[in-house]
């Protein structure tokens, strides 16, 4: 029973906990609706505040005073319940809640409002009717305010005005038409006193000192001059009268005016001097005046001028000074031509040099392009210049193996040559012989003969040579002989000699030698003979040899061979052999052989 009631206690605390946070949350509820009703008036009427000021600075209560006033009333209305509202707060009297009462508020005070901005709307609508159909009147009035007509003629701007606001009441009232048709009456009284008013402004002080030159009976003295002054005066008036705005002809007409004002001061003084001299005085006077004229007629450049009379001289005066007139116009004509010129000369120059500018312009650019295309085909030469050495380095190459090759192909040529009536370079004798070339010791049997060149071993039979050049082996059989020379291999007949040169081979008959050597052929007839090498010619007579090796030439007797080898001479006797190889001499007796 205890733990029933616990739980209703419980239950009825968190019941009401749960009543009171729900009256909490509709309190705020209420007060932000209230607030938000509040600052929704507050922002309107603050508007409406704004607009009624702006109202003052356009004249409203001028052009439509009564409905102004009414919207005046209804903005102080809705300012006032506005004050209202927020000094005395929640009154209970025919509303249920404050928020009622606060949104009612809320919507009398925009109601008034409103009424308020209908009156200022159409309060604007009148003045700008007004305004429009006035125009003219309103443009008049400014005109005679600039003229300050309301201290020239006070009474006459305060009859003005009286009339203007009669016309402008007329419109407010709807009376439009009325007021245009008694709108131009209006308009000739006003432009009639801005006439007269700018008479006051430009004449008022000339006015009264001709006054003051009739009072004192001055115009007696210079009648002619006065009536001038007068009729400048007039012309004044005139002008004023036509167009009181023709500032540029009023000025004229005022300062022609003035003029002739000071002219008739000046005159009357003059006449007024002249009266007042003594008879004894007249020609001092007229002295007086010639030298002032002779002064001036130095100063033209007329010389002397006092034997003519007076009126003579001021017209010839007046001639010379109109003839230097007309010079200076031509020279200013001259000064402006020349400026003119010198203008046209500075347009043309600044064209010219905007051309230029444009010009050079256009060459830095192409200028920057051949430079960019320099760049690009110096990169190409450096290339090519690096091409072309390497080319050269093996062109170096190439002849120095052309060289070697060539240098060989002529100590084949010299070291075997074989002649059918001679004896062998190397010639087995019946014995044991040996043979040392480079280093390299070989034994040869009897009647067999080892030639070693170029660290190669050939053995030969009896009666068989063997000619081995640049590393190839040539078997020749007896009576035959074979050369080879550049890997060329040649067979040769009996009596019948071949030799092949660089690719060239010549076939010549039964006891006629032929030796081409370098592209040259030399025909030689019986027992004769010719040996040519690197361009020399040798002539040999019967039974004498020549050889010609390397520019060197050797002259042999009769049974005796001369082999020149690379610049060295050996001679050798009768049965003795000499082999020069690779710049080795070496000297063999009879029936023994030696070669290093």
């Amino acid at each position: 029973m205890f733990k029933v009631i616990v739980v209703l206690s419980i239950s009825l605390f968190f019941i009401g906990c749960q009543s009171t946070s729900e009256k909490k949350s509709e309190e705020i509820l209420e007060t932000n609706k209230q607030t938000e009703y509040l600052s929704e008036a507050k922002v309107a009427l603050d508007a409406l505040s704004l607009d009624i000021e702006k109202s003052k600075g356009d004249k409203l209560s001028y052009f439509s005073p009564d409905i102004y006033e009414k919207a005046i009333e209804a903005y102080q209305d809705a300012f006032s319940y506005y004050t209202d509202i927020i000094a005395n707060g929640h009154s209970s009297l025919s509303f249920s809640s404050k928020t009622e009462q606060y949104e009612e508020a809320k919507l009398t005070i925009l109601t008034y409002i409103s009424q308020a901005n209908q009156q200022l709307k159409l309060a604007y609508s009148i003045r700008y009717t007004t305004e429009t159909t006035l125009a003219k009147t309103f443009s008049q009035l400014q005109r005679l305010d600039e003229l300050n007509v309301s201290t020239l003629y006070a009474s006459d701007y305060k009859e003005i005005t009286k009339e203007i606001d009669e016309l402008v009441e007329m419109v407010a009232e709807g009376d439009v038409i009325d007021a245009q048709q008694q709108q131009p009456k209006l308009l000739t009284k006003m432009v009639a006193i801005e006439i007269r008013a700018v008479k006051t402004i430009e004449l008022g002080s000339i006015e009264q000192k001709i006054e003051q030159i009739k009072d004192s009976r001055q115009d007696k003295y210079v009648p002619v001059s006065y009536q001038r002054l007068l009729m400048a005066r007039n012309k004044a008036n005139a002008t004023i009268t036509l167009n009181p705005r023709d500032v540029t002809n009023i000025k004229v007409a005022v300062d022609a005016t003035r003029y002739e004002l000071a002219h008739v001061y000046q005159l009357t003084n003059e006449v007024t001097k002249l009266s007042n001299i003594n008879n004894n005085n007249y020609e001092s006077y007229i002295l007086n005046v010639e030298n002032k004229l002779a002064d001036i007629a130095v100063e033209l450049g007329l010389g002397g001028i006092k034997d003519l009379s007076l009126a003579n001289q001021v017209a010839k005066i007046l001639s010379q000074s109109t003839i230097l007139k007309r010079n200076l116009s031509s020279s200013h004509a001259n000064v402006a031509d020349l400026k003119g010129n010198s203008k046209q000369a500075s347009t043309d120059l600044e064209k010219q040099t905007e051309h230029f500018s444009q010009q050079i312009e256009s060459l830095n650019k192409e200028n920057q392009l051949l430079e960019k295309d320099y760049q690009q085909l110096k990169v190409k030469s450096d290339r090519t210049d690096i091409a072309l050495i390497k080319l050269q380095a093996y062109k170096d190459a190439i002849d120095s193996v052309n060289k070697a090759e060539r240098v060989k192909a002529k100590i084949k040529n010299t070291v075997i040559a074989p002649k059918p009536l001679k004896n062998s370079l190397i010639v087995a004798k019946p014995a044991i012989k040996t043979l040392v070339s480079d280093d390299i010791d070989t034994a040869v049997s009897n009647d067999i003969e080892a030639v070693v060149v170029d660290e190669i071993d050939t053995a030969v039979s009896n009666d068989i040579e063997a000619v081995v050049v640049d590393e190839i082996d040539t078997a020749v059989s007896n009576d035959i002989e074979a050369v080879v020379v550049d890997e060329i291999d040649t067979a040769v007949s009996n009596d019948v000699e071949a030799v092949v040169v660089d690719g060239i081979d010549a076939a010549v008959s039964n006891d006629v030698e032929a030796v081409v050597v370098d592209d040259i052929d030399a025909a030689v007839s019986n027992d004769v003979e010719a040996v040519v090498s690197d361009g020399i010619d040798a002539a040999v007579s019967n039974k004498i040899e020549a050889v010609v090796s390397d520019g060197i030439d050797a002259a042999v007797s009769n049974e005796i061979e001369a082999v020149v080898v690379d610049g060295i001479d050996a001679a050798v006797s009768n049965d003795v052999e000499a082999v020069v190889v690779d710049g080795i001499d070496a000297a063999v007796s009879n029936d023994i052989e030696t070669v290093d």
